[in-house]
């Protein structure tokens, strides 16, 4: 999952149910319990919440006797282009709505969906999924409610454990979401790992900073690239590759946000930088940003400027390898 596209996944993960298609790291809970993506004390969701980070908000239409909730996202103000200039509308909207059967199992909250698959999936099962809220009161919908990693499909829980916390606040007619990054996330457990290793042996290959928010074991890239791990925490790691000695320090990393992430060997650093900002605001809405706006257009704009490709010409530098 592409950070680049990260509104409409993120909105896709949570009204369109892509448990198999790229929301990341699920492993099933053969007892039915949550496991990951709970707070340890959800008497203190208010002051979690104040700490995490506005995503997006919008309207809300209840429907007590269809026991139906139907969320709309709004996009107030966007970067357009016009005969091949860009400019900011602050006039401009858009928006898209999601649609849940929402139900209470004791404290816990179920928002329902039935997916059926676009006509380009080749899996056309339909199913229904809930994703499971706690924090809030018990039968009543209004309130702050923490969105976990867990969900329901088929009677059978799932339980992702990735890098964000998502909280959601139902005031009256009213909805707002926000996230917050993991404080203990390991950050050298994710498919942006898998894809460093993967590079030391494939200049052909390629990395994506923003999958290093997302869970994954890396046992099998390690293996299959004939990597040697001889220390690591949750935001760094020494490995060997090619019997060269690499660093790997995770500088920052904010989801749906910023990525700076230090590689060190034989006496050289690269430094790899991921810039995403969520619909982009006016000060950068110009001709000079004109490779980083992404999206125009299509509902709403999206400012990425990564240093990617420099970033893998310096690993390649230190390995020897020739640029094509």
């Amino acid at each position: 999952m592409k950070i680049s596209e990260m509104r409409n996944v993120f909105a896709f993960c949570l009204g369109s149910l892509a448990l198999l298609a790229g929301c990341g790291g699920f492993t099933e809970d053969v007892n039915g319990n949550i496991v990951e993506g709970t707070p340890a004390d959800v008497n203190q969701m208010e002051s979690r919440y104040a700490r995490a980070r506005f995503m997006e908000s919008g309207p809300i239409i209840v429907d007590e006797v269809l026991d139906s909730v139907t969320l709309i996202y709004e996009t107030i103000g966007d970067c357009r282009k016009d005969n091949g200039s860009f400019f900011y509308d602050p006039d401009y909207y858009y928006s898209y709505s999601i649609t849940y059967a929402y139900s209470f199992r004791g404290d816990t909250l179920l928002l329902t969906h039935h997916y059926v698959p676009d006509t380009y999936e080749v899996d056309q099962t339909e199913f229904d999924e809930s994703f499971v809220l706690v924090g809030g009161t018990p039968g009543k919908l209004d309130g702050i409610w923490f969105w976990t990693q867990c969900r329901y499909r088929e009677e059978r829980m799932y339980c992702g454990n990735d890098n964000y916390d998502t909280y959601i606040k139902f005031d009256g007619g009213k909805m707002e979401y926000r996230i917050a990054d993991r404080d203990s996330f390991d950050y050298i457990e994710t498919p942006f790992m898998g894809e460093l290793y993967r590079l030391m042996n494939d200049s052909y290959s390629t990395i994506d900073f923003d999958d290093i928010f997302y869970h994954d074991d890396t046992e099998y890239w390690r293996e299959s690239n004939d990597i040697s791990i001889l220390d690591k925490t949750n935001r760094s790691v020494t490995y060997v590759s090619e019997n060269r000695i690499f660093n790997l320090y995770v500088n920052y990393a904010s989801y749906m946000d910023s990525v700076s992430v230090t590689l060190t060997s034989e006496g050289v650093t690269c430094v790899g930088e991921y810039k995403y900002i969520e619909m982009t605001p006016p000060e950068l809405c110009n001709e000079d940003n004109a490779d980083y706006i992404w999206g125009e257009g299509t509902g709403h704009s999206n400012y990425i400027k990564t240093n990617r490709l420099e970033f893998e010409a310096c690993i390649d530098g230190i390995l020897g390898r020739s640029q094509e």
